[in-house]
């Protein structure tokens, strides 16, 4: 890839028995490995976590769930909250809709 490129890529990692070792469902040699990328670097930016994953929301009846916002590798900018993809006729309001991330 170019420089400055980004894109996501798959990583296969194929097993094999290396010298010595057995090679049967029993053995207890379990080989570590680690994925080492050099080259790379890291731009700061943000996390949004939910304290809740999915919930049913019936017509006429509001819900809240509380989000955490927190900045990454020194992001210090604002973070403008908005929603797309809701059903017809559902309205969603953030409060703030905008927010600096904690951790900064």
């Amino acid at each position: 890839m170019p420089a400055g490129a980004t894109s996501a890529i798959a990583v296969t990692i194929t097993a094999t028995t290396l010298s010595g070792k057995a090679n049967s469902a029993a053995a207890t040699n379990n080989q570590d490995f680690a994925l080492v990328c050099y080259n790379c670097t890291s731009t700061a930016d943000f996390s949004v976590r939910s304290n809740v994953c999915a919930n049913k929301v019936c017509a006429g009846t509001p819900a809240t769930w509380n989000l955490s916002v927190a900045a990454q590798l020194g992001f210090s900018s604002s973070v403008n909250l908005s929603a797309t993809g809701l059903p017809a006729g559902a309205t969603l309001t953030f409060t703030p809709s905008a927010v600096l991330p904690s951790g900064q």
